[in-house]
């Protein structure tokens, strides 16, 4: 090709097509042959270049959205328009490139994402006075916040923070090619493993990835808990009252009942009493959680409570329905009215607590970027301590200088710039959740540790084991 001298350096795009792209495949050998061959026709400025696109090291990531935003304001088009087009963006031709800077299409407009209505944290504690026949309760479910649409005969799955996540959902954008036309719904996925089990923690992130690269995990299967419907048979139903817009998803999934992607739950009714959901006051029990079937599309239920007391029974159940807690939503209240974004709260469960050694410190990062020492924290399994969070410090100045000065005077051991130290102080930690983790020499994780306080009257002896940990995740076994 034309501009191969080293006195005329190749376009980029001439070196990509005519350089990296044939070397793909090609058996070791004849890639170093083409390889050397290559370094004699470039100079050496070029030849370092050509050597980063080669093998792809020392290239930056650069942050999904900013890449958008940029592609978006050079083309000008809309954001969301120019994440579908990445989406398809499978290979660095020409062509691909000047597909990018097109106008856009109909069906491009039609995909646009809705605004979600936010959730305001709640506290821990409960206003009394909620009813049934004003509220509505669900589980808050652990997941990826999401809305699947079904537009101009196509269909897409955009996350709350609008990222398109369809090409790494291929069953649930399967699944909602049975919707009518025109409908767009506000939801939760959720994952499992082939075997029903917890997934690993961080799959929301890692299915984000899987997007942007068009892979899929073979390791995991999605379901989509519907809760809201924005828009049936192309009508905007965001004006209606929730329990308005909860009956025409109810009909909905149940209309489309017959495919086996899609599937509705019964609805509870608000006019229950205290008898209907519990054999007798003193014995009390939430109903067992439900299983979840095989459609990729559910109706996430609406629980049945009749006060404040049945409500913290079932908040008190949430973990063992994959749940971090319950949802409060006010039956009357439209759909993404700023002035009443209280209209949905969220009611998580209280955190886990645990109490961990410091085991040792190591080099970090703050927000700012700026070095900030991280704590490696552990329990013990057996005779062994064993490594179960690293976080960072966030306790009151005065202990963390009397920690750093206590570091400082029991290093025993060091590995490079981490620094292993007596095992001597005592932290309560807290935490979300507990995921089982093969990564990990615990052979679990925690979700969302954070350093509570620090226990200057326990011992090495109260610190927590593996075993406990264990028992206090309570996931299902691969097969259960």
């Amino acid at each position: 090709p034309a501009g191969e001298s080293p006195n005329t350096p190749p376009r980029l795009s001439e070196f990509v097509q005519h350089h990296c792209l044939p070397v793909r495949g090609l058996p070791s050998a004849e890639q170093r042959q083409r390889v050397i061959k290559l370094w004699t026709e470039l100079a050496p400025p070029e030849r370092t270049l050509g050597n980063t696109l080669l093998s792809g090291r020392g290239i930056r990531d650069l942050p999904w959205k900013h890449l958008i935003r940029a592609l978006s304001k050079h083309a000008q088009v809309a954001p969301f328009i120019m994440a579908q087009r990445l989406a398809l963006f499978t290979s660095p031709q020409q062509e691909s490139f000047a597909a990018l800077f097109c106008p856009p299409s109909v069906i491009e407009k039609a995909l646009k994402p809705l605004a979600l209505h936010p959730v305001a944290p709640g506290t821990q504690s409960l206003d009394t006075s909620l009813s049934p026949e004003t509220w509505l309760a669900e589980w808050n479910w652990k997941g990826l916040r999401a809305q699947v649409m079904r537009r101009a005969g196509s269909c897409a799955l955009w996350s709350h923070d609008e990222d398109l996540i369809t090409p790494a959902l291929a069953e649930l954008a399967s699944a909602a090619s049975f919707l009518p036309e025109g409908t767009v719904l506000d939801g939760v996925i959720c994952a499992l493993t082939k075997t029903k089990s917890m997934p690993p923690l961080g799959w929301q992130e890692t299915l984000r990835h899987e997007a942007r690269s068009g892979a899929s995990s073979a390791s995991l299967s999605y379901r989509f808990m519907a809760h809201d419907c924005l828009e049936c048979a192309g009508e905007d139903l965001r004006h209606l009252p929730l329990r308005e817009r909860r009956e025409r998803l109810s009909a909905l999934l149940t209309h489309s009942g017959s495919s086996p992607v899609l599937a509705c739950r019964p609805q509870a009714s608000a006019q229950w009493t205290q008898g209907d959901l519990f054999t007798s006051p003193e014995t009390a029990q939430p109903p067992p959680p439900a299983p979840i079937e095989e459609a990729q599309i559910q109706l996430s239920p609406s629980l049945l409570f009749h006060d404040a007391e049945s409500l913290h029974r079932l908040r008190n159940d949430a973990r063992s329905h994959g749940a971090r807690g319950l949802i409060l939503k006010r039956l009357e209240a439209p759909y993404g009215d700023s002035s009443a974004i209280a209209a949905w709260t969220s009611w998580d469960l209280e955190p886990l607590t645990c109490l961990a050694v410091l085991l040792g410190v190591q080099p970090g990062d703050n927000a700012q970027g700026r070095a900030q020492p991280e704590w490696q924290l552990a329990v013990r399994r057996g005779k062994e301590w064993v490594q179960i969070a690293t976080m960072a410090r966030a306790l009151p100045e005065e202990e963390l200088k009397a920690i750093d000065a206590f570091v400082q005077e029991n290093i025993v051991a060091r590995f490079g710039p981490s620094r292993r130290v007596k095992p001597e102080l005592i932290f309560e930690i807290a935490f979300v959740g507990i995921h089982p983790s093969t990564r990990h020499k615990a052979g679990l994780v925690l979700e969302a540790p954070r350093v509570v306080c620090w226990h200057r009257d326990k011992s090495p002896a109260d610190v927590d084991t593996v075993e406990s940990l264990t028992q206090r995740g309570a996931w299902p076994k691969d097969g259960d």
